[in-house]
């Protein structure tokens, strides 16, 4: 387009009101859809129950660094994304 010097003959600039949005909502980055999907971070006790198995067992899977935790204060977490790579892994490998 030939800039005359008239603002009507330029486009205006920025985004179209057509433009797609940069970031889509995804489930996995969608933050209201965390409680759909549960708890992020899961106790020790209730990472235990989802795995059936006891506190100790997890303690000593912990230990032996089958599964990754956090620390918030004086807590220790399993990422629920945590559990079910586990899952995966003891499924892919019979164990």
């Amino acid at each position: 387009m030939i800039d005359n010097g008239h603002e009507s003959a330029t486009r205006p600039r920025g985004p179209s009101v057509d433009a797609p949005a940069t970031r889509r909502h995804t489930p996995a980055n969608d933050p209201s859809s965390l409680r759909a999907r549960g708890p992020a971070l899961y106790s020790v006790r209730d990472a235990a129950r989802a795995l059936a198995v006891s506190r100790s067992t997890l303690y000593e899977l912990i230990s032996a660094g089958e599964l990754q935790t956090v620390t918030i204060g004086s807590r220790r977490l399993v990422p629920a994304w945590e559990i079910g790579q586990f899952v995966q892994r003891l499924c892919v490998h019979g164990e």
